[in-house]
């Protein structure tokens, strides 16, 4: 692709493009050596109607839509969208890192049935629960959830705003009924739903290995958590040592991971520490959760940006 014939050709031979390498400027041509490398966009016009043009520079494949006019920040309108621009921001904050790098947990999230295919059909089960009366039928794709998963399950359409959440808060998954449903239990009651109104959720245990203590946030926070102080014993996320003594010590666990936060949470219960702090995600239908939750001495600060 030949640079010279880019509007901002003269901008880049002359330097004046921001965070642009010695190598980017010395170079006239550039290549696309795999799928949407590099994509040229352009809309135009054509009898009356607006059409976007798409095209693979590598692959030389285009794509053709008519574009429909709609208010660009009108909610009801591509509410889809915006909902998306909301949660990106939102987990880029929380994770301080940027929409594009974050992306992938936003589909492994939300746009992943998750499950896996179900390869053998239950004996007496062909025609039983559907779909859920709430929607119209929705065809069954086989796919199964495992007892213990996190699933957010879809906000009924007569209780939902259509700039609201389409996927409700998480829960899991605690028993399957048939080939279709599954009762799940969000820490308040069990449901019975239909798995095309269920999605996995993934908490992001590998991000939440880089999570840090910002500064700003604990000076927030200093009313409910107090100064921060010197720490005797210091982990790393996913690194706690529950076997280590920590009798009259102030300790800071950071982030223990999921598969220790039962024998940390019934350590914390023994209560022979001065102090501790640790980071826990929401997740009140667990049994740590509810046991930390009991302390008697527990004060809580939760940060989440934007409502998230």
């Amino acid at each position: 692709m030949d640079l010279r014939g880019c509007r901002c050709s003269s901008l880049k031979a002359a330097g004046v493009a921001t965070k642009e390498s010695s190598k980017s400027r010395a170079s006239k041509k550039i290549k696309a050596r795999n799928f949407l490398d590099i994509v040229q966009i352009d809309v135009y016009k054509y009898d009356g109607y607006h059409y976007l043009t798409f095209v693979d520079v590598a692959t030389g494949k285009c794509w053709e839509s008519e574009l429909q006019a709609i208010p660009v920040y009108y909610a009801q309108s591509n509410s889809k969208v915006e909902r998306l621009h909301r949660t990106l921001a939102n987990l880029s904050r929380i994770n301080s890192t940027t929409p594009d790098k974050i992306q992938g947990l936003v589909n492994d999230t939300f746009t992943s049935g998750g499950g896996i295919k179900d390869k053998e059909r239950e004996e007496g089960d062909d025609n039983d629960d559907d779909t859920e009366s709430e929607d119209e039928k929705v065809p069954y794709d086989g796919r199964v959830l495992k007892e213990g998963q996190y699933v957010r399950a879809k906000v009924n359409l007569r209780s939902r705003n259509k700039q609201d959440p389409f996927w409700g808060g998480v829960a899991k998954v605690t028993e399957r009924k048939g080939r279709k449903q599954y009762y799940i239990y969000d820490g308040n009651r069990v449901t019975l739903r239909h798995i095309s109104h269920l999605k996995n959720y993934d908490i992001g245990e590998k991000l939440l290995e880089d999570v840090k203590v910002n500064p700003t946030v604990w000076e927030r926070a200093m009313p409910c958590l107090g100064p921060r102080p010197k720490f005797d014993v210091e982990y790393g996320n996913n690194k706690v040592r529950v076997n280590d003594d920590w009798r009259m010590k102030i300790v800071y666990l950071g982030y223990p991971g999921l598969r220790n936060m039962e024998r940390v949470a019934m350590k914390i219960k023994d209560g022979k520490y001065q102090l501790l702090y640790l980071a826990v995600p929401d997740l009140p239908f667990e049994h740590w959760y509810k046991v930390l939750g009991d302390l008697d001495a527990e004060g809580w600060y939760g940060h989440e940006p934007g409502g998230w």
